[in-house]
Protein backbone atom coordinates (compact mmCIF):
# COMPACT_ATOMS: atom_id res chain seq x y z
CA UNK A 1 0.00 0.00 0.00
CA UNK A 2 1.37 3.24 -0.99
CA UNK A 3 0.25 7.02 -0.75
CA UNK A 4 -2.13 8.98 -3.10
CA UNK A 5 -0.02 9.53 -6.01
CA UNK A 6 0.34 13.27 -7.65
CA UNK A 7 0.29 12.45 -11.07
CA UNK A 8 -1.86 9.04 -12.14
CA UNK A 9 -0.24 6.42 -13.91
CA UNK A 10 -0.98 6.50 -17.85
CA UNK A 11 -2.79 2.66 -17.78
CA UNK A 12 -5.42 4.59 -15.29
CA UNK A 13 -5.80 7.18 -17.42
CA UNK A 14 -6.46 4.76 -20.02
CA UNK A 15 -9.15 3.01 -18.43
CA UNK A 16 -10.65 6.03 -17.24
CA UNK A 17 -10.59 7.39 -20.59
CA UNK A 18 -12.26 3.96 -21.58
CA UNK A 19 -14.94 4.72 -19.37
CA UNK A 20 -16.21 7.74 -20.19
CA UNK A 21 -16.82 6.31 -23.67
CA UNK A 22 -18.47 3.44 -22.66
CA UNK A 23 -20.75 5.15 -19.77
CA UNK A 24 -21.88 7.94 -22.53
CA UNK A 25 -22.82 5.22 -25.28
CA UNK A 26 -24.72 3.06 -22.53
CA UNK A 27 -26.24 6.48 -21.41
CA UNK A 28 -27.34 7.49 -25.04
CA UNK A 29 -28.59 4.10 -25.88
CA UNK A 30 -30.64 4.24 -22.33
CA UNK A 31 -31.70 7.93 -22.90
CA UNK A 32 -33.61 5.77 -25.86
CA UNK A 33 -34.80 3.08 -23.86
CA UNK A 34 -36.68 5.66 -21.14
CA UNK A 35 -38.09 7.30 -24.16
CA UNK A 36 -39.87 4.61 -25.60
CA UNK A 37 -40.65 3.83 -22.12
CA UNK A 38 -42.61 6.89 -21.69
CA UNK A 39 -40.71 9.57 -19.82
CA UNK A 40 -37.37 11.48 -20.87
CA UNK A 41 -34.38 11.80 -17.91
CA UNK A 42 -34.43 15.07 -16.22
CA UNK A 43 -31.90 15.17 -13.64
CA UNK A 44 -28.28 13.00 -12.63
CA UNK A 45 -29.86 10.17 -10.70
CA UNK A 46 -32.12 9.53 -13.81
CA UNK A 47 -29.12 9.85 -16.31
CA UNK A 48 -27.36 7.14 -13.74
CA UNK A 49 -31.07 5.01 -14.06
CA UNK A 50 -30.42 5.34 -17.95
CA UNK A 51 -27.31 3.63 -17.61
CA UNK A 52 -28.20 0.40 -16.47
CA UNK A 53 -31.18 0.81 -19.01
CA UNK A 54 -28.73 1.11 -21.51
CA UNK A 55 -26.58 -1.65 -20.35
CA UNK A 56 -29.91 -3.85 -20.36
CA UNK A 57 -30.22 -2.93 -23.68
CA UNK A 58 -26.78 -3.64 -25.18
CA UNK A 59 -26.75 -7.19 -23.41
CA UNK A 60 -30.15 -7.63 -25.60
CA UNK A 61 -29.14 -6.12 -28.48
CA UNK A 62 -25.58 -8.17 -29.00
CA UNK A 63 -27.37 -11.35 -28.39
CA UNK A 64 -29.27 -11.22 -31.31
CA UNK A 65 -26.05 -9.63 -33.10
CA UNK A 66 -24.70 -12.42 -32.38
CA UNK A 67 -26.57 -14.94 -34.04
CA UNK A 68 -25.61 -13.39 -37.29
CA UNK A 69 -22.20 -12.40 -36.26
CA UNK A 70 -19.14 -12.05 -34.06
CA UNK A 71 -19.17 -9.41 -31.56
CA UNK A 72 -16.40 -7.18 -33.56
CA UNK A 73 -16.10 -4.19 -34.48
CA UNK A 74 -18.98 -3.87 -36.64
CA UNK A 75 -20.74 -4.34 -33.86
CA UNK A 76 -19.15 -1.71 -31.40
CA UNK A 77 -19.60 0.78 -34.27
CA UNK A 78 -23.30 -0.09 -33.91
CA UNK A 79 -23.07 0.61 -30.38
CA UNK A 80 -21.77 3.72 -30.85
CA UNK A 81 -24.10 4.92 -33.36
CA UNK A 82 -26.74 3.71 -31.02
CA UNK A 83 -25.49 5.69 -28.29
CA UNK A 84 -24.95 8.45 -30.27
CA UNK A 85 -28.15 8.83 -31.27
CA UNK A 86 -29.41 8.53 -27.64
CA UNK A 87 -27.48 11.28 -26.62
CA UNK A 88 -28.82 13.63 -29.16
CA UNK A 89 -32.19 12.67 -29.10
CA UNK A 90 -32.30 12.81 -25.44
CA UNK A 91 -31.83 16.58 -25.40
CA UNK A 92 -30.20 19.25 -23.04
CA UNK A 93 -32.48 18.65 -20.28
CA UNK A 94 -31.00 16.55 -17.69
CA UNK A 95 -27.66 17.91 -18.56
CA UNK A 96 -28.70 21.38 -18.10
CA UNK A 97 -29.92 20.19 -14.84
CA UNK A 98 -26.29 18.25 -13.81
CA UNK A 99 -24.90 21.79 -15.02
CA UNK A 100 -27.26 24.01 -12.65
CA UNK A 101 -26.66 21.79 -9.62
CA UNK A 102 -22.81 21.21 -10.24
CA UNK A 103 -22.24 24.13 -7.11
CA UNK A 104 -25.27 22.94 -4.87
CA UNK A 105 -23.82 19.26 -5.73
CA UNK A 106 -20.00 20.05 -5.44
CA UNK A 107 -19.45 17.47 -2.34
CA UNK A 108 -21.52 14.86 -4.57
CA UNK A 109 -19.17 15.78 -7.57
CA UNK A 110 -16.02 15.96 -5.88
CA UNK A 111 -16.76 12.32 -3.98
CA UNK A 112 -17.81 11.10 -7.41
CA UNK A 113 -13.95 12.15 -9.21
CA UNK A 114 -12.25 10.40 -6.34
CA UNK A 115 -14.26 7.75 -6.23
CA UNK A 116 -13.29 7.39 -10.36
CA UNK A 117 -10.13 7.47 -9.05
CA UNK A 118 -9.94 4.60 -6.60
CA UNK A 119 -11.77 2.07 -8.55
CA UNK A 120 -9.59 3.15 -11.64
CA UNK A 121 -6.53 2.13 -9.48
CA UNK A 122 -7.84 -1.47 -8.57
CA UNK A 123 -9.23 -1.96 -12.01
CA UNK A 124 -5.05 -2.20 -13.20
CA UNK A 125 -4.98 -5.87 -11.12
CA UNK A 126 -5.21 -9.10 -13.03
CA UNK A 127 -7.57 -11.68 -13.03
CA UNK A 128 -7.67 -13.96 -10.09
CA UNK A 129 -10.27 -16.21 -10.10
CA UNK A 130 -10.27 -19.69 -11.14
CA UNK A 131 -13.36 -19.66 -13.41
CA UNK A 132 -11.58 -16.80 -15.70
CA UNK A 133 -9.07 -18.71 -17.70
CA UNK A 134 -11.37 -21.87 -17.38
CA UNK A 135 -14.02 -20.59 -19.25
CA UNK A 136 -14.62 -16.56 -18.88
CA UNK A 137 -12.28 -15.85 -21.29
CA UNK A 138 -12.64 -18.63 -23.75
CA UNK A 139 -16.40 -17.82 -23.61
CA UNK A 140 -14.95 -14.21 -24.61
CA UNK A 141 -13.21 -15.33 -27.44
CA UNK A 142 -15.44 -17.40 -29.06
CA UNK A 143 -17.91 -14.32 -28.86
CA UNK A 144 -15.13 -11.95 -30.48
CA UNK A 145 -13.93 -14.26 -33.12
CA UNK A 146 -17.06 -16.25 -34.25
CA UNK A 147 -21.24 -16.23 -34.63
CA UNK A 148 -22.83 -18.53 -32.47
CA UNK A 149 -21.65 -22.01 -32.63
CA UNK A 150 -23.96 -24.89 -32.92
CA UNK A 151 -23.28 -27.40 -30.20
CA UNK A 152 -20.67 -25.77 -28.51
CA UNK A 153 -21.27 -27.13 -25.39
CA UNK A 154 -20.08 -30.40 -26.62
CA UNK A 155 -16.22 -29.00 -26.97
CA UNK A 156 -17.12 -27.96 -22.98
CA UNK A 157 -20.17 -27.73 -20.87
CA UNK A 158 -19.33 -24.50 -19.44
CA UNK A 159 -19.04 -23.02 -22.99
CA UNK A 160 -22.72 -23.39 -23.72
CA UNK A 161 -24.01 -21.54 -20.58
CA UNK A 162 -25.33 -18.63 -22.28
CA UNK A 163 -24.71 -15.40 -20.24
CA UNK A 164 -25.49 -12.60 -21.73
CA UNK A 165 -23.09 -10.62 -19.48
CA UNK A 166 -20.12 -11.99 -21.48
CA UNK A 167 -21.12 -10.06 -24.61
CA UNK A 168 -20.97 -6.71 -22.75
CA UNK A 169 -17.55 -8.36 -22.08
CA UNK A 170 -16.48 -9.39 -25.28
CA UNK A 171 -17.87 -5.46 -26.82
CA UNK A 172 -15.13 -3.85 -24.97
CA UNK A 173 -12.41 -6.25 -26.30
CA UNK A 174 -10.90 -3.48 -28.85
CA UNK A 175 -8.08 -0.92 -28.56
CA UNK A 176 -5.39 -1.35 -26.37
CA UNK A 177 -7.98 -3.86 -24.08
CA UNK A 178 -8.24 -6.42 -26.71
CA UNK A 179 -7.41 -9.04 -24.06
CA UNK A 180 -7.64 -6.30 -21.16
CA UNK A 181 -11.42 -6.25 -21.26
CA UNK A 182 -11.47 -7.37 -17.54
CA UNK A 183 -9.63 -4.40 -16.48
CA UNK A 184 -13.21 -2.29 -17.70
CA UNK A 185 -16.07 -4.62 -17.39
CA UNK A 186 -16.95 -4.97 -14.21
CA UNK A 187 -15.16 -1.99 -12.94
CA UNK A 188 -17.78 0.17 -14.68
CA UNK A 189 -20.48 -1.68 -13.44
CA UNK A 190 -19.24 -0.79 -9.77
CA UNK A 191 -17.97 2.72 -10.35
CA UNK A 192 -21.70 3.50 -11.58
CA UNK A 193 -23.41 2.23 -8.30
CA UNK A 194 -20.71 4.29 -6.69
CA UNK A 195 -21.39 7.35 -7.92
CA UNK A 196 -25.15 6.50 -7.17
CA UNK A 197 -24.47 6.10 -3.67
CA UNK A 198 -22.45 9.55 -4.00
CA UNK A 199 -25.55 11.35 -5.03
CA UNK A 200 -27.92 9.72 -2.35
CA UNK A 201 -25.20 10.32 0.50
CA UNK A 202 -25.06 14.04 -0.50
CA UNK A 203 -28.99 14.15 -0.89
CA UNK A 204 -29.14 12.61 2.34
CA UNK A 205 -27.01 14.67 3.96
CA UNK A 206 -28.43 17.78 3.16
CA UNK A 207 -31.30 17.78 6.14
CA UNK A 208 -33.09 20.77 5.34
CA UNK A 209 -34.02 19.28 2.38
CA UNK A 210 -36.36 16.09 2.11
CA UNK A 211 -35.13 13.38 -0.14
CA UNK A 212 -36.52 9.80 -1.20
CA UNK A 213 -36.31 6.56 -0.14
CA UNK A 214 -34.21 5.05 -2.94
CA UNK A 215 -31.50 7.65 -1.56
CA UNK A 216 -31.44 6.37 1.62
CA UNK A 217 -31.75 2.83 -0.15
CA UNK A 218 -28.62 3.58 -2.16
CA UNK A 219 -27.00 4.49 1.54
CA UNK A 220 -27.76 2.01 2.89
CA UNK A 221 -26.56 -0.95 0.03
CA UNK A 222 -23.47 1.01 0.36
CA UNK A 223 -21.36 -1.67 2.14
CA UNK A 224 -21.96 -4.15 -0.29
CA UNK A 225 -21.29 -2.04 -3.63
CA UNK A 226 -17.76 -0.87 -2.25
CA UNK A 227 -16.76 -3.89 -0.93
CA UNK A 228 -16.55 -5.29 -4.57
CA UNK A 229 -13.94 -3.17 -5.23
CA UNK A 230 -11.23 -4.68 -2.66
CA UNK A 231 -12.55 -8.07 -3.98
CA UNK A 232 -11.26 -10.12 -6.76
CA UNK A 233 -14.55 -9.88 -8.58
CA UNK A 234 -13.19 -6.23 -9.49
CA UNK A 235 -11.30 -7.53 -12.07
CA UNK A 236 -12.53 -10.76 -12.78
CA UNK A 237 -15.11 -11.30 -16.13
CA UNK A 238 -17.37 -12.56 -13.81
CA UNK A 239 -21.48 -12.28 -14.60
CA UNK A 240 -22.00 -12.28 -10.55
CA UNK A 241 -21.43 -8.55 -10.16
CA UNK A 242 -23.55 -7.78 -13.22
CA UNK A 243 -25.99 -9.72 -10.85
CA UNK A 244 -25.15 -7.52 -7.93
CA UNK A 245 -25.56 -4.49 -10.10
CA UNK A 246 -29.59 -5.45 -11.32
CA UNK A 247 -30.77 -6.65 -8.01
CA UNK A 248 -29.98 -3.33 -6.74
CA UNK A 249 -31.06 -1.86 -9.21
CA UNK A 250 -34.38 -3.38 -10.06
CA UNK A 251 -35.02 -2.96 -6.17
CA UNK A 252 -34.54 0.60 -6.62
CA UNK A 253 -36.88 1.29 -9.41
CA UNK A 254 -39.38 -0.67 -7.61
CA UNK A 255 -39.14 1.72 -4.69
CA UNK A 256 -39.42 4.37 -6.78
CA UNK A 257 -42.69 2.87 -8.29
CA UNK A 258 -44.06 2.89 -4.53
CA UNK A 259 -43.87 6.79 -4.12
CA UNK A 260 -43.03 8.44 -7.36
CA UNK A 261 -45.72 10.27 -8.95
CA UNK A 262 -48.57 8.94 -11.00
CA UNK A 263 -47.05 9.93 -14.14
CA UNK A 264 -44.07 8.23 -13.70
CA UNK A 265 -45.07 4.38 -12.29
CA UNK A 266 -45.59 3.05 -15.82
CA UNK A 267 -41.79 4.12 -16.08
CA UNK A 268 -40.42 2.69 -13.23
CA UNK A 269 -42.65 -0.69 -13.97
CA UNK A 270 -41.59 -1.19 -17.44
CA UNK A 271 -37.79 -0.39 -16.30
CA UNK A 272 -37.98 -2.86 -13.65
CA UNK A 273 -39.34 -5.01 -15.92
CA UNK A 274 -36.65 -4.92 -18.53
CA UNK A 275 -33.59 -5.15 -15.93
CA UNK A 276 -35.05 -8.39 -14.10
CA UNK A 277 -35.75 -10.05 -17.05
CA UNK A 278 -31.97 -9.30 -18.41
CA UNK A 279 -30.55 -10.14 -15.07
CA UNK A 280 -32.04 -13.77 -15.81
CA UNK A 281 -30.06 -14.12 -19.08
CA UNK A 282 -26.73 -12.72 -17.44
CA UNK A 283 -27.06 -15.91 -14.73
CA UNK A 284 -30.39 -17.75 -14.06
CA UNK A 285 -29.61 -17.63 -9.98
CA UNK A 286 -31.15 -13.72 -10.92
CA UNK A 287 -34.55 -16.07 -11.63
CA UNK A 288 -35.59 -16.26 -7.60
CA UNK A 289 -35.20 -11.70 -7.70
CA UNK A 290 -36.61 -11.67 -10.99
CA UNK A 291 -40.02 -13.50 -10.62
CA UNK A 292 -40.67 -11.65 -7.40
CA UNK A 293 -39.90 -8.49 -9.05
CA UNK A 294 -42.30 -8.88 -11.91
CA UNK A 295 -44.88 -9.97 -9.67
CA UNK A 296 -44.15 -7.16 -7.08
CA UNK A 297 -43.79 -4.31 -9.49
CA UNK A 298 -47.13 -5.28 -11.31
CA UNK A 299 -49.18 -5.93 -7.96
CA UNK A 300 -47.57 -2.29 -7.09
CA UNK A 301 -48.84 -0.73 -10.26
CA UNK A 302 -52.27 -2.36 -10.35
CA UNK A 303 -52.50 -1.48 -6.68
CA UNK A 304 -51.98 1.96 -7.17
CA UNK A 305 -53.82 2.87 -10.51
CA UNK A 306 -56.63 0.55 -10.15
CA UNK A 307 -56.70 0.64 -14.31
CA UNK A 308 -59.46 -0.70 -16.37
CA UNK A 309 -59.37 -3.93 -17.49
CA UNK A 310 -58.58 -3.34 -21.42
CA UNK A 311 -56.12 -0.68 -19.84
CA UNK A 312 -54.59 -3.21 -17.76
CA UNK A 313 -54.33 -5.85 -20.28
CA UNK A 314 -52.45 -3.73 -22.57
CA UNK A 315 -50.12 -2.97 -20.12
CA UNK A 316 -49.21 -6.46 -19.42
CA UNK A 317 -49.08 -7.45 -22.85
CA UNK A 318 -46.31 -4.83 -22.97
CA UNK A 319 -44.52 -5.77 -20.39
CA UNK A 320 -44.83 -9.39 -21.74
CA UNK A 321 -42.99 -8.24 -25.31
CA UNK A 322 -40.50 -6.78 -23.08
CA UNK A 323 -40.22 -10.44 -21.09
CA UNK A 324 -40.30 -11.93 -24.37
CA UNK A 325 -38.05 -9.59 -26.34
CA UNK A 326 -35.32 -10.44 -23.56
CA UNK A 327 -35.93 -14.60 -23.47
CA UNK A 328 -36.75 -15.48 -26.50
CA UNK A 329 -33.08 -14.85 -28.08
CA UNK A 330 -31.46 -16.44 -25.20
CA UNK A 331 -33.58 -19.53 -25.44
CA UNK A 332 -33.14 -19.73 -29.33
CA UNK A 333 -29.12 -19.09 -28.10
CA UNK A 334 -29.40 -22.29 -25.98
CA UNK A 335 -30.88 -24.62 -28.62
CA UNK A 336 -27.98 -23.32 -31.09
CA UNK A 337 -25.16 -24.01 -28.25
CA UNK A 338 -26.87 -27.36 -26.43
CA UNK A 339 -29.75 -28.25 -28.30
CA UNK A 340 -31.86 -28.02 -24.93
CA UNK A 341 -34.35 -24.61 -24.60
CA UNK A 342 -32.70 -24.19 -20.98
CA UNK A 343 -29.91 -25.44 -20.33
CA UNK A 344 -28.26 -27.24 -18.39
CA UNK A 345 -31.65 -28.12 -17.87
CA UNK A 346 -32.61 -31.30 -19.64
CA UNK A 347 -35.98 -30.86 -19.27
CA UNK A 348 -36.92 -30.05 -22.46
CA UNK A 349 -34.18 -31.75 -25.01
CA UNK A 350 -34.72 -30.95 -29.00
CA UNK A 351 -33.66 -34.13 -31.33
CA UNK A 352 -30.75 -31.90 -33.43
CA UNK A 353 -27.40 -33.51 -34.07
CA UNK A 354 -25.58 -31.43 -32.06
CA UNK A 355 -27.47 -31.77 -28.78
CA UNK A 356 -25.22 -32.12 -25.70
CA UNK A 357 -24.72 -35.88 -24.77
CA UNK A 358 -23.43 -35.52 -21.38
CA UNK A 359 -25.38 -34.67 -18.18
CA UNK A 360 -24.33 -31.37 -17.11
CA UNK A 361 -27.26 -30.74 -14.98
CA UNK A 362 -26.46 -33.70 -12.87
CA UNK A 363 -23.02 -33.08 -12.71
CA UNK A 364 -24.03 -29.58 -11.61
CA UNK A 365 -26.31 -30.95 -8.97
CA UNK A 366 -24.11 -33.48 -7.53
CA UNK A 367 -21.21 -31.10 -7.56
CA UNK A 368 -22.39 -27.14 -6.32
CA UNK A 369 -25.41 -28.58 -4.42
CA UNK A 370 -26.29 -32.13 -3.56
CA UNK A 371 -29.73 -32.66 -2.01
CA UNK A 372 -32.46 -29.68 -2.93
CA UNK A 373 -35.65 -28.74 -1.19
CA UNK A 374 -36.63 -32.16 0.09
CA UNK A 375 -32.88 -33.17 1.38
CA UNK A 376 -33.66 -29.39 3.52
CA UNK A 377 -36.41 -30.64 5.37
CA UNK A 378 -35.69 -34.35 6.04
CA UNK A 379 -32.04 -32.72 7.25
CA UNK A 380 -31.80 -29.36 8.60
CA UNK A 381 -28.58 -30.35 10.62
CA UNK A 382 -27.19 -31.61 7.26
CA UNK A 383 -28.37 -28.21 5.61
CA UNK A 384 -26.91 -26.13 8.31
CA UNK A 385 -23.18 -27.61 8.07
CA UNK A 386 -23.63 -26.93 3.94
CA UNK A 387 -24.52 -23.02 4.30
CA UNK A 388 -21.17 -23.16 6.66
CA UNK A 389 -19.10 -24.30 4.51
CA UNK A 390 -20.25 -22.09 1.82
CA UNK A 391 -19.68 -19.19 4.17
CA UNK A 392 -23.28 -17.80 5.01
CA UNK A 393 -21.97 -17.31 8.72
CA UNK A 394 -19.40 -14.44 7.41
CA UNK A 395 -20.34 -10.92 9.23
CA UNK A 396 -21.00 -9.88 5.69
CA UNK A 397 -23.93 -12.57 4.48
CA UNK A 398 -25.55 -13.25 8.63
CA UNK A 399 -25.28 -9.68 9.49
CA UNK A 400 -27.42 -8.23 6.45
CA UNK A 401 -29.57 -10.87 6.41
CA UNK A 402 -30.35 -10.84 10.37
CA UNK A 403 -30.92 -7.11 9.98
CA UNK A 404 -32.93 -7.38 7.24
CA UNK A 405 -35.54 -9.91 8.33
CA UNK A 406 -35.63 -8.10 11.94
CA UNK A 407 -36.44 -4.96 10.11
CA UNK A 408 -39.12 -6.63 8.41
CA UNK A 409 -40.90 -8.44 11.24
CA UNK A 410 -40.78 -5.08 12.85
CA UNK A 411 -42.50 -3.30 10.24
CA UNK A 412 -45.37 -5.98 9.73
CA UNK A 413 -45.82 -5.41 13.56
CA UNK A 414 -46.38 -2.05 12.91
CA UNK A 415 -49.03 -2.55 10.05
CA UNK A 416 -51.14 -4.72 11.83
CA UNK A 417 -50.98 -2.96 14.93
CA UNK A 418 -51.97 0.04 12.99
CA UNK A 419 -54.32 -1.37 11.01
CA UNK A 420 -56.20 -2.80 13.97
CA UNK A 421 -56.06 0.73 15.32
CA UNK A 422 -57.69 1.70 11.86
CA UNK A 423 -54.74 3.87 11.43
CA UNK A 424 -53.85 4.29 7.69
CA UNK A 425 -51.10 2.19 6.45
CA UNK A 426 -47.18 3.49 6.03
CA UNK A 427 -46.35 4.84 2.82
CA UNK A 428 -43.93 1.78 1.63
CA UNK A 429 -45.66 -1.88 1.14
CA UNK A 430 -44.38 -4.30 2.86
CA UNK A 431 -44.28 -6.61 -0.80
CA UNK A 432 -41.41 -4.93 -1.56
CA UNK A 433 -39.30 -7.31 0.61
CA UNK A 434 -40.61 -10.05 -1.40
CA UNK A 435 -38.23 -10.10 -4.47
CA UNK A 436 -35.32 -10.28 -1.89
CA UNK A 437 -36.32 -13.04 -0.07
CA UNK A 438 -37.58 -14.96 -3.41
CA UNK A 439 -34.25 -14.71 -3.96
CA UNK A 440 -32.92 -16.07 -0.87
CA UNK A 441 -34.59 -19.05 -1.23
CA UNK A 442 -34.12 -19.64 -4.36
CA UNK A 443 -30.26 -19.29 -4.24
CA UNK A 444 -30.42 -21.37 -0.68
CA UNK A 445 -32.43 -24.56 -2.96
CA UNK A 446 -30.84 -24.38 -5.58
CA UNK A 447 -26.92 -23.25 -5.02
CA UNK A 448 -26.35 -22.18 -1.93
CA UNK A 449 -22.92 -20.03 -2.37
CA UNK A 450 -23.41 -16.46 -1.24
CA UNK A 451 -21.95 -14.44 -4.23
CA UNK A 452 -24.42 -15.87 -6.54
CA UNK A 453 -27.26 -14.39 -4.44
CA UNK A 454 -25.79 -11.02 -5.59
CA UNK A 455 -26.85 -8.22 -3.58
CA UNK A 456 -29.85 -9.42 -2.31
CA UNK A 457 -28.77 -9.67 1.49
CA UNK A 458 -27.86 -5.48 1.27
CA UNK A 459 -31.27 -5.45 -0.38
CA UNK A 460 -33.03 -7.37 2.39
CA UNK A 461 -31.04 -5.25 5.12
CA UNK A 462 -31.80 -1.79 3.01
CA UNK A 463 -35.43 -2.68 2.64
CA UNK A 464 -36.09 -3.98 5.88
CA UNK A 465 -34.70 -0.60 7.43
CA UNK A 466 -36.80 1.74 5.45
CA UNK A 467 -39.85 -0.54 6.17
CA UNK A 468 -39.32 -0.29 9.48
CA UNK A 469 -37.91 3.72 9.72
CA UNK A 470 -40.84 4.77 7.28
CA UNK A 471 -41.16 8.24 6.42
CA UNK A 472 -38.49 9.27 9.17
CA UNK A 473 -35.50 7.96 7.09
CA UNK A 474 -36.15 10.36 4.20
CA UNK A 475 -37.89 12.91 5.45
CA UNK A 476 -36.66 17.24 6.21
CA UNK A 477 -34.35 17.68 8.84
CA UNK A 478 -35.08 13.76 10.50
CA UNK A 479 -32.29 12.86 12.71
CA UNK A 480 -32.49 9.69 11.89
CA UNK A 481 -31.27 10.65 8.12
CA UNK A 482 -27.71 11.19 9.68
CA UNK A 483 -27.97 8.48 12.11
CA UNK A 484 -28.23 5.99 9.23
CA UNK A 485 -25.57 7.61 6.77
CA UNK A 486 -23.30 7.15 9.94
CA UNK A 487 -24.59 3.03 10.34
CA UNK A 488 -24.12 2.65 6.79
CA UNK A 489 -20.50 4.49 6.87
CA UNK A 490 -19.55 1.96 9.89
CA UNK A 491 -20.69 -0.88 7.74
CA UNK A 492 -18.91 0.19 4.60
CA UNK A 493 -15.76 0.67 6.61
CA UNK A 494 -16.02 -2.99 7.64
CA UNK A 495 -16.46 -4.37 4.92
CA UNK A 496 -13.77 -2.40 3.12
CA UNK A 497 -11.67 -3.72 6.04
CA UNK A 498 -12.04 -7.29 5.28
CA UNK A 499 -11.82 -7.11 1.71
CA UNK A 500 -8.93 -9.17 0.06
CA UNK A 501 -7.39 -5.80 -1.33
CA UNK A 502 -6.04 -2.96 0.37
CA UNK A 503 -7.59 0.57 0.07
CA UNK A 504 -4.81 1.45 -2.58
CA UNK A 505 -3.12 -0.68 -5.00
CA UNK A 506 0.72 -0.24 -5.53
CA UNK A 507 -0.05 -0.53 -8.97
CA UNK A 508 1.03 1.53 -12.48
CA UNK A 509 0.64 -0.43 -14.82
CA UNK A 510 -1.68 -3.38 -15.46
CA UNK A 511 -0.77 -6.59 -13.50
CA UNK A 512 0.57 -9.38 -16.26
CA UNK A 513 -0.89 -12.96 -15.42
CA UNK A 514 0.96 -15.97 -16.80
CA UNK A 515 0.02 -17.00 -20.08
CA UNK A 516 -1.55 -21.07 -20.29
CA UNK A 517 0.88 -23.57 -22.28
CA UNK A 518 -1.05 -25.93 -24.74
CA UNK A 519 -0.48 -28.62 -26.94
CA UNK A 520 -3.05 -29.53 -29.99
CA UNK A 521 -4.23 -33.22 -29.74
CA UNK A 522 -5.98 -35.04 -32.34
CA UNK A 523 -8.69 -37.25 -31.42
CA UNK A 524 -10.27 -40.38 -32.60
CA UNK A 525 -12.71 -38.73 -34.76
CA UNK A 526 -9.72 -37.10 -36.39
CA UNK A 527 -10.15 -33.55 -35.60
CA UNK A 528 -7.30 -31.35 -33.51
CA UNK A 529 -8.01 -29.44 -30.76
CA UNK A 530 -5.48 -27.39 -28.52
CA UNK A 531 -5.64 -28.78 -24.67
CA UNK A 532 -4.10 -26.57 -22.04
CA UNK A 533 -0.51 -28.55 -19.96
CA UNK A 534 -0.70 -28.36 -16.25
CA UNK A 535 -4.16 -26.79 -15.79
CA UNK A 536 -7.54 -27.52 -16.48
CA UNK A 537 -8.18 -24.41 -18.27
CA UNK A 538 -7.67 -22.64 -21.37
CA UNK A 539 -7.65 -18.80 -21.29
CA UNK A 540 -6.34 -17.37 -24.21
CA UNK A 541 -5.67 -20.68 -25.91
CA UNK A 542 -6.56 -20.57 -29.91
CA UNK A 543 -9.63 -22.02 -30.55
CA UNK A 544 -11.13 -24.45 -30.25
CA UNK A 545 -9.45 -25.07 -27.12
CA UNK A 546 -10.53 -27.98 -23.92
CA UNK A 547 -9.37 -29.06 -21.49
CA UNK A 548 -11.46 -32.32 -21.08
CA UNK A 549 -10.94 -33.61 -24.21
CA UNK A 550 -14.04 -35.95 -25.39
CA UNK A 551 -12.49 -38.56 -27.86
CA UNK A 552 -16.14 -38.94 -29.32
CA UNK A 553 -16.06 -35.29 -30.48
CA UNK A 554 -15.97 -34.46 -34.53
CA UNK A 555 -16.91 -31.31 -36.13
CA UNK A 556 -20.65 -30.96 -37.73
CA UNK A 557 -18.63 -29.94 -41.21
CA UNK A 558 -15.02 -31.26 -41.38
CA UNK A 559 -12.55 -27.93 -40.54
CA UNK A 560 -15.45 -25.64 -40.18
CA UNK A 561 -16.10 -23.95 -36.69
CA UNK A 562 -18.60 -22.34 -37.15
CA UNK A 563 -20.57 -25.20 -38.25
CA UNK A 564 -20.24 -26.21 -34.84
CA UNK A 565 -19.89 -30.00 -33.02
CA UNK A 566 -21.14 -32.93 -32.41
CA UNK A 567 -20.73 -36.00 -30.50
CA UNK A 568 -20.12 -39.23 -32.59
CA UNK A 569 -22.76 -41.93 -31.59
CA UNK A 570 -20.23 -44.89 -31.81
CA UNK A 571 -17.78 -43.70 -30.19
CA UNK A 572 -20.23 -41.88 -27.21
CA UNK A 573 -21.66 -44.84 -26.75
CA UNK A 574 -18.16 -46.09 -26.05
CA UNK A 575 -16.61 -43.84 -23.41
CA UNK A 576 -18.57 -42.35 -20.36
CA UNK A 577 -17.64 -38.95 -20.13
CA UNK A 578 -17.64 -36.99 -17.03
CA UNK A 579 -18.02 -32.80 -18.12
CA UNK A 580 -15.61 -31.38 -15.88
CA UNK A 581 -12.79 -34.04 -14.97
CA UNK A 582 -11.68 -36.76 -17.28
CA UNK A 583 -12.77 -39.43 -19.91
CA UNK A 584 -12.61 -42.98 -18.71
CA UNK A 585 -13.39 -46.08 -20.89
Amino acid sequence: MVGFPAVLAGAQLLVLEAWAVVALVLVGIGLLVRRAAGAAARDAGELLDCFWLGWAALLLGLQVWHLARPIDDAARAACLLAGAIGLVAGGLTPWRALARGAVRDAPALAAAVLLAVWVSNHALAGARYGDVAAYFVPTVRWLVEQRIVPGLGNLHAHYALNQSYFGYVAALEAGPFAGRSHHLANGLLALALGLRVALAAWRTLRLGRATGPVDVFYVLVAPGIFALVVSIWLTSPNPDVGVFALGTVVAAELLALAVDAPSRRLVHLRAATLLAVTGVTVKLSFAGFAAGALLVGLGLYLAAERPRARDGARQIAVLTGIGLAAIVPWIVRNVIMSGLPFYPSAVIALPVDWRVGTDVEGWLRNTVYVGGWRAIVRSPMWFAGILRNWGWQAPDVLGPIVVGLAGCGYALAVRLARRLGGLPAPALPIALVVPALASLVFCLVMSPVPRYAGATVWVLAAIGILLAAGERAWRARSPLRPVLLAVAAVATAATLRAGLDPLWLDLRDFEVTSPIRWEPRRLETGGVVNVPLGIEACGAAPLPCTPYPNPALRWRREGDLAAGFMLDPVLHARYRYDPARRVVR
